[in-house]
């Protein structure tokens, strides 16, 4: 699999600073790759499934780790069979749903015992080491190494403080897009 350390070194590549007295050091190439990962994953996220013991008769469960409701996409029950979600005030007697609220699993009837499954999308997110795989299909691996080198032709990253008159600067906390900004 791929590491932090190999997306850094094809994006050396792809911005020709591999040979000798690199311009871009490994911590803000590696600020780039997080940003370009975070992006990446807003459009293709993770999709992940958890379980979590039920007991007969709850009708809430909390769930670790938490989760968002926009990132829930289905709930099954200990048969494996979906469980629809709930659509605005159901009452008592239309049948099981389940409705999210605060990291919770909320159930509109009494649940059956057994083993829930939860699935869900969530962000992708860099390692913070070099040896850990970065969780992300190959083939999209260059969609990845191409969003870094965009943000790079703004020039390196200087803080506000440290900018002279008419250096390029850019914030702190870059904006979401493929076009680097301009700050004068």
């Amino acid at each position: 699999m791929t590491t932090r350390a190999d997306l850094r070194a094809a994006v050396r590549l792809r911005l020709a600073d591999a040979n000798g007295g690199a311009l871009w050091d490994d911590a803000t190439l590696n600020d780039f790759l997080a940003e370009a990962l975070r992006d990446y994953g807003t459009r293709f996220p993770r999709e992940q499934s958890l379980t979590v013991n039920v007991a007969a008769g709850a009708t809430s469960v909390a769930i670790t780790p938490s989760i968002e409701r926009h990132q829930v996409v289905r709930v099954f029950d200990p048969t494996g069979s979906p469980v629809p979600r709930q659509q605005g005030c159901e009452q008592a007697g239309s049948g099981q749903a389940w409705d999210w609220w605060n990291s919770t699993l909320r159930l509109t009837a009494p649940a059956a015992c057994g083993t829930w499954r939860v699935d869900y999308l969530e962000s992708r997110s860099l390692p913070g080491d070099d040896v850990t795989p970065v969780e992300l299909p190959g083939a999209d691996e260059a969609i990845v190494v191409t969003l870094p080198p965009s943000r790079c032709a703004a020039g390196p990253l200087k803080t506000p403080s440290s900018a002279s008159a008419g250096d390029r600067t850019r914030p702190q906390r870059w904006q979401s897009g493929y076009s680097a900004t301009r700050n004068a």
